[in-house]
């Protein structure tokens, strides 16, 4: 354990002189918010804030994890994973919130009878800092008396309104090739299955008053089923959940560069797809949202879902989600794997010792999203002209406007120039930055980064670039593969 310790200060040294290095390396170009006479022009974009958008929920963000690895992440009380505690704080501390996590999966059709521990951590997550849960309960298993006392036992042994819904099942649409159901089992059978536990579960007088969730369908195909899904399930349902993976590396398929991350169908092919049916579930007064997405099914791709890119990605993809109406995400996370958030070192053999957090690159882009919605933000139309790989979102709320400028070119650096209504002088911007569009490590967010950080806090002090405008425009140079989100008070 005493080695243990010092190898973690070494390294915690370490990583700390390299992030300096690299920020003292990078300070000539990311500490440039204007113009320079050599830089092209990449976009145009003008942000129209006095037009209506669309509000985006403060508990827009959150995570999946599988049975078993979810409690490993938060802790058993009273000892609970603090850093973990601690970077969802950081995704909710700019007004947001509460943060809502479910709890799901594949394994949630392999789970057993439930007991009071199966669900400490999640009652204790709640009330250290609010959280509330979607809870999956085994269909797979063909058994709607054990999905009922899962259901029961979740209940009776959580906070009242802690658990915002049962989610009956995990992607029923493949049941019918992953051994849970016959070869034959179809939409109408999945339907049929859904009514009749939901029954069972919802006639138990400790869960009657708990809606139910669905249909947490697989395939992006299976939507068009939805509506015959919501003539028999309305007025049971808490919301509506879809997953959603852009590509996969199941049967050990050789991934695409990482580059593929930066292209147009990662992040357009999920909103594209749902933008209908979300308009379907708000006809029966439902929220639609993402129960379980990341970039690549089956763990996702080395060299690609741990690396900076997926940041990029993800930014990307949430904006799209947000301006179709989805009323949030559930990022699919486990303690590890190449699309992990983050993970944790810690002595199972001392349960009171404490988690050493490594956080993964994909965590910086929930974080980045995580001010650009600040303070209960409603997104803002934006008129982009741009032949470049380069997005422009933005958002409204608190007073300010939020412009997210996403370089989503791999070698190719400039500016990207914004105009807005008069009466929004004041301009500053931090910055999303890493040495390379592969990068793992050296990653920052306003100069700040959690390389090294023992308690899930970012290290560094909080950078901030101020911006000026020129003729109408504020010109913002944007490094190739980078974000930056720039903030204008009226």
């Amino acid at each position: 354990m005493r080695f243990f310790r010092l190898w973690a200060s070494l390294a915690f040294i370490l990583v700390i002189a390299l992030t300096e290095a690299y920020a003292q390396s990078t300070q000539g170009i990311a500490g440039q918010s204007q113009s320079v006479n050599s830089s092209p022009i990449l976009a145009q974009a003008q942000i129209q804030p006095n037009k209506p958008g669309i509000p985006i929920p403060p508990d827009f963000l959150g995570l999946s994890h599988e049975w078993g690895s979810a409690q490993a992440m938060i802790g058993e009380p009273p000892y609970l994973n603090k850093s973990y505690i601690q970077l969802l704080k950081n995704l909710t501390s700019f007004g947001n919130g509460p943060f809502i996590l479910r709890i799901g999966g594949n394994s949630t059709d392999f789970t057993k009878a439930a007991t009071p521990k199966t669900v400490a951590p999640f009652a204790a997550l709640h009330k250290a800092i609010g959280v509330r849960f979607i809870l999956g309960v085994n269909l797979g298993a063909d058994d709607p008396k054990l999905a009922e006392e899962q259901a029961r036992t979740y209940a009776q042994n959580m906070p009242g309104g802690s658990i915002i819904g049962f989610e009956i099942g995990n992607e029923p649409d493949l049941f019918h090739s992953n051994g849970h159901r016959g070869h034959s089992y179809s939409y109408q059978d999945y339907i049929n299955d859904f009514t009749l536990f939901r029954e069972q579960i919802m006639e138990d007088p400790k869960t009657k008053n708990i809606k139910v969730i669905g249909p947490a369908w697989a395939m992006l195909g299976s939507l068009r089923h939805l509506p015959e899904f919501l003539e028999a399930e309305k007025g049971y349902l808490a919301l509506v959940t879809q997953h959603w993976y852009p590509n996969n590396v199941c049967g050990h398929r050789q991934p695409p560069p990482a580059s593929y991350l930066l292209t147009e169908a990662p992040a357009a092919s999920g909103p594209d797809a749902v933008k209908p049916w979300v308009k379907v579930a708000r006809q029966y007064h439902l929220d639609f949202r993402m129960g379980e997405m990341n970039s690549f099914a089956c763990g996702g791709a080395l060299g690609v879902s741990d690396r900076f890119v997926s940041a990029i990605w993800a930014i990307d993809a949430m904006f799209r989600f947000a301006d179709e109406g989805v009323s949030g995400v559930n990022f699919h996370s486990g303690n590890g794997g190449n699309y992990a958030v983050f993970s944790f070192l810690h002595d199972k053999s001392n349960p009171a010792s404490s988690y050493t957090p490594y956080v993964r690159p994909l965590y910086y882009g929930l974080y980045f999203f995580a001010r650009a919605m600040a303070h209960h933000s409603r997104t803002v139309p934006v008129k982009e002209q741009t032949t470049a790989n380069i997005k422009v979102y933005a958002t409204k709320g608190g007073g300010k406007v939020r412009v997210a400028i996403l370089n989503k070119e791999t070698d190719t650096a400039g500016d990207v120039a914004l105009s807005l209504p008069k009466g929004y002088h004041h301009a500053s911007l931090i910055r999303l930055l890493a040495p390379d569009y592969k990068a793992a490590t050296g990653i920052t967010l306003g100069g700040q980064t959690f390389d090294g950080s023992m308690d899930g806090k970012p290290v560094g002090k909080l950078q901030k670039e101020t911006v000026q405008e020129n003729n109408g425009e504020y010109k913002i140079y944007m490094p190739a593969a980078s974000a930056a989100l720039v903030t204008f008070t009226r």
